[in-house]
């Protein structure tokens, strides 16, 4: 009897045993930490998210003036308050985030513990409404920018050359290179950024990874070390991730404003300066009646011409013996009143812009339903995935006629605000 007991005491001694315990903060601080997030949340989107919203909303009725209260404005206010609202929902998500981080990191003692991810349910449902209003919000700049029409007008005079008999002058082709030029560099100018999407995530993917800050979102008062196995936060994850994000989009602003844009210029007045030499404007219609005009009209005979031509009129330009670039170049009233003083308007190249609606009912006519038939009858011959992966077709010359026709339209418009700018021309945007 006594060895079977002592066998049975040895088993029981060589049983496995585990030991573990859990730290709480005390229910008090869990609820402080809450009633925090919700102030916040509060605070950020009333006083943030509210005015931003507002404020995009009273600037895209401006853009509509005389028109009444529609769907469209409806569907507009509905995804610029998503836009805005989820915008103050991320800058939330950071905050706090952020916060936590350096209170669990730099804490010499432990005052308070990171709350646990099965107790983060708010911000977990935060961070996806976040996630899906900014994504409604990207959609619909992509819709915009794909609804809006460009098209450039070439103020190239011809040349007079001599028949082929030798016995009279006559018109010679304007080159279309020129035009050609313009529209690739404005192609280009649409992928320009103050950031660079490509190295920023790079770097991010480096200094989380890489160089291992990724470890700080250990729950560990110093991160992880090398080869060990600690769990880590979604909350201070997120903070780690957004606290290199906003360094690397400061530190490429910071590039982009103080040295590139100051002492190699801005990529819009580079292009506008492009539009003068090359005697070429663009208009931009991004809605129905409103949309923006490049004024890129300059007083040489000839902007296809020879290199020392041109440095000649540039250098005319410089010594003030030719007139100034703007649009309104007669102009010298005074500093106040709506058009805002005679330099701005005689230096300025950037407008926006109101067209009337006969005009619109023009384009719509001629151009645009040139460009609609043409689009709908290679998706008919083609198919809709063939013609979306390879492209358009070349323009028939009905297109390309109805093109110098609408472009004679809007040239004679503008022609019109040059001569009549006291009642048509309300000053430059630049």
């Amino acid at each position: 009897m006594q060895s079977a007991a002592g066998g049975a005491d040895a088993a029981a001694a060589r049983r496995p045993a585990s030991f573990s315990v859990s730290y709480l903060n005390p229910p008090a601080l869990s609820s402080s930490f809450w009633y925090a997030w919700q102030t916040m949340l509060v605070v950020l989107l009333v006083l943030g998210g509210g005015p931003v919203w507002v404020w995009r909303v009273v600037l895209y009725m401006r853009r509509r003036p005389g028109q009444p209260v529609d769907i469209e404005l409806g569907l507009y206010a509905v995804l610029a308050a998503a836009d805005a609202l989820s915008a103050a929902l991320a800058a939330v998500l950071a905050l706090v985030s952020l916060y936590w981080l350096a209170l669990a990191k730099l804490q010499v003692e432990v005052h308070l513990l990171v709350p646990p991810d099965s107790g983060m349910y708010n911000f977990w449902v935060t961070m996806v409404l976040a996630v899906v209003g900014q994504a409604v919000g990207l959609l619909w700049v992509i819709y915009q920018q794909i609804n809006v029409h460009v098209f450039f007008l070439d103020w190239e005079k011809p040349r007079r050359v001599l028949a082929k008999g030798g016995g009279r002058e006559e018109a010679a082709p304007v080159s279309c290179w020129r035009t050609l030029l313009v529209a690739n560099e404005w192609n280009e100018l649409q992928a320009a950024r103050l950031t660079y999407p490509p190295f920023t995530l790079a770097m991010v993917v480096m200094l989380m990874d890489g160089a291992g800050f990724a470890s700080a979102a250990a729950l560990a008062p110093s991160g992880a070390a090398r080869g060990v196995v600690v769990p880590s936060s979604m909350l201070l994850r997120f903070g780690v991730a957004a606290g290199w994000f906003l360094v690397l989009f400061v530190a490429q602003w910071l590039w982009k404003a103080v040295i590139v844009h100051r002492f190699f210029g801005h990529p819009l007045s580079n292009f506008v300066d492009l539009l003068f030499l090359a005697n070429t404007s663009a208009v931009v219609l991004d809605g129905r009646s409103e949309g923006y005009y490049l004024h890129g009209r300059n007083q040489m005979h000839h902007a296809d011409t020879t290199l020392s031509e041109l440095n000649a009129s540039l250098l005319r330009e410089e010594e003030g013996l030719v007139p100034k670039r703007g649009l309104v170049t007669t102009y010298s009233g005074g500093g106040g009143g709506p058009l805002g003083g005679s330099a701005q308007l005689n230096d300025g190249q950037a407008f926006t812009l109101h067209i009337t609606d006969e005009l619109r009912r023009l384009y719509e006519s001629t151009l645009l339903a040139q460009v609609e038939q043409a689009a709908m009858d290679q998706r008919l011959a083609r198919g809709a995935v063939t013609s979306a992966v390879k492209g358009p077709l070349r323009p028939r010359d009905g297109a390309l006629a109805a093109s110098r026709h609408i472009s004679a339209a809007f040239a004679a418009a503008l022609d019109e605000a040059e001569r009549n700018h006291a009642s048509q021309s309300l000053g430059s945007q630049r």
